[in-house]
């Protein structure tokens, strides 16, 4: 069996040479958490840069707060993008199970539903988390330091964009799911997500827009 890649442990440089090579990981998933990671780091550079501020002393103690959240989902996410690697190996293995006798059949369809379960959950929880990471954005476009509200605005955008992307990860992975009702309560609990998170990056970027300096 081939040896766990720590993906935490990759340079930048690596972790996109990586992704961009023939690796089955990281994929879709992996390089949404890593977007959505970087994102909430944008927005929690943006708390750091309020806190201390005297021309923002009535937001301390919320931003401090929000602050605290966010590096615990920017945690979140980089352990999502190790989460859908290794969920991959598994999966992998479902699929190269014999597929020739009834018996066989049956085997391989309950395993692969077992695997693509996992592998379909796995970004879900990514997007809702990322969803968390851009109501905290939409608040620090709203109090933040003017000085740096466009970095809240960009790390809006990029937890969107993970977001979008778990999306078509979810849905890839639903497929060989039997459970239907999973996958019908999977489709439309991501429908919703995207819905909110949509709403959250607008408000976010309408936010920004009106206190650029």
């Amino acid at each position: 069996m081939k040896e766990r890649t720590d993906l935490m442990a990759l340079s930048c440089r690596e972790f996109a040479d990586q992704t961009a090579s023939a690796a089955p990981t990281p994929g879709g998933g992996g390089a949404a958490a890593y977007a959505g990671a970087l994102g909430m780091a944008l927005v929690n550079m943006v708390s750091r840069l309020t806190l201390g501020k005297k021309k923002y002393a009535d937001v301390q103690v919320e931003v401090a707060e929000l602050l605290d959240k966010g590096e615990q989902i920017r945690e979140a996410l980089l352990a999502t993008a190790q989460a859908d690697a290794d969920a991959f190996a598994p999966l992998a293995a479902a699929y190269a199970l014999p597929n020739v006798t009834d018996e066989e059949k049956v085997a391989k369809a309950a395993e692969l539903s077992a695997r693509s379960h996992t592998a379909a959950s796995i970004p879900f929880m990514g997007a809702e988390i990322a969803v968390q990471g851009l109501e905290i954005a939409r608040r620090i476009a709203e109090i933040g330091s003017r000085l740096v509200i466009s970095d809240a605005a960009c790390g809006a955008a990029l937890l969107l964009a993970a977001v979008k992307s778990f999306d078509f990860t979810v849905r890839i992975n639903l497929g060989a799911v039997q459970d239907k009702k999973f996958v019908d309560g999977a489709a439309r609990e991501m429908a919703g997500l995207l819905e909110r998170a949509a709403a959250l990056e607008e408000e976010a970027r309408r936010l920004a827009d009106e206190r650029l300096l």
